[in-house]
């Protein structure tokens, strides 16, 4: 599945953490990275959920692009990741999703 609307954000929001990336209400899933890259899938309290893709800059991770539904490659080269980098990350979190356990959710 794939979303047509995923839209990189008009100013790149930073975080120290990639979990800190993400409000209370959505819980990280799963997270791969290649490089300076990280892609992440997450679930949202009310329910649906969504994948991003980070960028770390100057010690931080920023948040390039996120979106209801699953992202693909052509979604994060759009983005600004580059085709290479993005394929990696796709093919990761597609594996993931078949073969890794879920991250660990927060604790309240």
């Amino acid at each position: 599945m794939m979303l047509a609307n995923a839209t990189p954000p008009p100013a790149m929001r930073c975080y120290a953490t990639i979990e800190r990336a993400y409000p209370a209400d959505k819980h990280l899933r799963r997270l791969v990275h290649d490089g300076d890259y990280a892609a992440t899938e997450w679930s949202a309290t009310e329910g649906g959920g969504g994948e991003s893709v980070l960028v770390h800059r100057h010690g931080r991770w920023c948040m390039v692009t996120s979106g209801g539904g699953a992202l693909g490659v052509d979604e994060f080269v759009r983005a600004g990741v580059p085709r290479s980098v993005a394929q990696r990350l796709y093919a990761k979190l597609r594996y993931s999703q078949l073969h890794a356990t879920p991250f660990p959710q927060r604790r309240p």
